[in-house]
């Protein structure tokens, strides 16, 4: 009897130290990631920062990569990325058809790969983890859902629309969105588009364009851009103009901190606002459960992000989102 007692006693600490080991390796367990990035500009360079907190929490390290635009330079980064001693590797894609290489070159050498948050025509045979939208267009929805509820509240207005696109290659997903608003029959004597332009995710670009616009159609009375950079450029060409940004409906996407000041100052109407905290959050997740070796099929390698992509932030409604503590 005393003997069964001892081994079962002997059986019990065992299992207690090799629980407690283990909880110890795991609270110590650490990782590299690399990640390609499209562009280090204002958003995305925030979106990173974020990445590298998120990271460091869960015991990751970050190592950056800047394709600054550049398909063939991200293909080159990927390339070089495969021949260090990485744990986890992120891609941000330069250009949806363009960066398939990338994905796949990544995928092919057996490290890892999460493709993240903007648009890329790979399958989930080519990756790990897929960490973006399911609905690409939904920045531009929210645009449109905005002006519909600010129409419904002024009943006599009505908008002329200018619309500053990102580019083709990016896609276009957030103009896309947003121009849904022109197919729905309640709203068709209430908004006009009058023309939409590629500016190249560019503030600079964006000034010159709306510079232009306030002179060939001066009915202009709303500008829809897919970021806030381009947003903010067309505030400061109404601005150079000796016009006042608040006579416009002036909208971005992407709550970046420029534009949750120049909201606050009168400037930009409103922004699409992600959270980019909370997308850091899923991506580096995503990276500790594959580190730790875990490996998903199907759609369950799909991490979808869209939930952090909701929020109409106006100056109604900035001060409630940033008291969540999901805007930096």
């Amino acid at each position: 009897m005393k003997t069964g007692f001892k081994a079962l006693l002997t059986l019990v600490i065992c299992v207690a130290l090799c629980l407690q080991m283990c909880a110890m390796a795991e609270e110590n367990f650490s990782f590299t990631v690399a990640i390609s990035l499209n562009s280090l500009d204002e958003y995305q360079t925030a979106m990173t920062q974020a990445l590298e907190e998120e990271l460091a929490k869960l015991g990751g390290t970050l190592i950056q990569y800047n394709a600054d635009g550049s398909v063939e330079k991200q293909i080159a980064d990927v390339e070089t990325i495969t021949m260090t001693d990485v744990d986890v590797i992120v891609i941000q894609p330069a250009d949806p058809d363009g960066s398939v290489v990338a994905v796949q070159t990544a995928h092919a050498s057996g490290i890892p790969t999460i493709c993240y948050q903007l648009s890329c025509n790979v399958t989930l045979d080519d990756l790990d983890i897929r960490v973006a939208q399911r609905d690409p267009q939904i920045r531009g929805k929210v645009q449109a859902n905005w002006v519909k509820a600010y129409l419904d509240a002024n009943p006599d207005v009505v908008l002329n629309v200018c619309s500053l696109m990102g580019a083709p290659n990016g896609g276009s997903n957030g103009y896309k969105g947003w121009i849904h608003i022109y197919e729905d029959e309640a709203y068709a004597d209430r908004i006009h588009e009058i023309i939409a332009m590629d500016s190249g995710w560019s503030r600079s670009t964006a000034i010159s364009i709306v510079e232009d616009w306030l002179i060939a159609h001066p009915e202009m009375n709303c500008i829809q851009a897919e970021n806030d950079e381009m947003a903010l450029g067309a505030v400061t060409a109404i601005m150079n103009a000796g016009l006042n940004p608040g006579d416009y409906i002036i909208m971005g996407m992407n709550g970046d901190l420029a534009a949750q000041e120049s909201i606050k100052e009168g400037g930009l109407t409103m922004t699409a606002a992600n959270s980019k905290r909370a997308q850091s959050k899923i991506c580096a997740e995503a990276c500790l459960a594959l580190a730790q070796g875990q490996r998903f099929e199907g759609e369950d390698k799909f991490w979808a992000t869209d939930s952090t992509y909701q929020d109409a932030m106006d100056i109604n409604t900035i001060d409630e989102y940033l008291a969540s503590g999901n805007y930096d």
